[in-house]
């Protein structure tokens, strides 16, 4: 009887042991599920953790590529860039004696959309064919053939923004052109903050040809948002003026401005 009981009481021992033994795995791996759950949630409501849609996250990625030592975009970097690459070697091919024709012959296969989207666009008033187009972040174009070819005008150093485009119709100033960079809308999805930052107005005084900047309204850190300048809703020539100045109005961000010397 003893040994019956001893064999019985074996049994249930071993029994319970092996039913704790194999809960432990569906424990830990229920934890491990709510655990990795917890993450995905967290991942999907911070901001700055890389996803397709946050804008937060590619402003502060492109910053951590571009910033100096001091956590910032250093002021005129474009224009220090392109100093820099003046001072680089060129190909070597004359250096070393060899023949362009020695180069591998290479066909352009694109991108061939590099105006982007059209944000402001104009006729001049002296000639139907002579269109002016400008693109957020594409630059200012110029056709002089109804819209078949186009040229972009802009300078390597120049900022590649236009929002607002005009030109003064009156008689002895219709080569005058004004255009006004920087967009409200967010450069990516759900991002309010990801301006297009333009770098004030510029100014052509060839119907389009080139562009300068005006001085008055530059930021001198297209970078960093630090001036209404840098997002130009609406510009306007007053064509009454007199022909002795040049009167006109700005909407920028925050605040209108006007000028009576262009």
């Amino acid at each position: 009887m003893k040994k019956l009981f001893f064999f019985a009481s074996l049994v249930a021992f071993t029994f319970a042991t092996t039913a704790q033994t194999n809960k432990l795995p569906s424990k830990k791996k229920s934890s491990a599920k709510v655990k990795t759950t917890k993450i995905i949630k967290e991942k999907k409501s911070s901001s700055g953790v890389g996803m397709e849609d946050d804008a937060g996250a590619r402003m502060k990625w492109e910053l951590s590529r571009l910033a100096d030592s001091t956590g910032k975009i250093p002021d005129n970097i474009r224009a220090l860039e392109l100093a820099f690459a003046a001072t680089l070697p060129n190909d070597g091919l004359l250096a070393n004696g060899k023949s362009a024709a020695a180069v591998p012959n290479f066909a352009s296969r694109g991108p061939w959309n590099v105006g982007g989207k059209t944000s402001a666009f104009a006729i001049d008033v002296t000639n139907e064919n002579r269109l002016l187009a400008g693109t957020t972040s594409g630059g200012m174009w110029l056709s002089t053939d109804g819209g078949t070819t186009w040229t972009m005008t802009n300078t390597l150093s120049q900022l590649k923004g236009a929002n607002v485009l005009t030109q003064d119709k009156r008689v002895n100033h219709q080569n005058e052109w004004y255009y006004g960079g920087g967009s409200p809308w967010a450069s990516a999805g759900g991002g309010g903050n990801a301006y297009f930052l333009g770098d004030g107005l510029f100014k052509s005084i060839d119907s389009g040809l080139t562009w300068q900047s005006v001085a008055s309204t530059a930021s001198g850190n297209p970078n960093a948002f630090s001036t209404g300048w840098q997002i130009v809703y609406s510009i306007a020539n007053d064509v009454s003026a007199p022909d002795s100045i040049t009167e006109m109005y700005a909407a920028v961000y925050g605040i209108i401005y006007r000028t009576i010397n262009g």
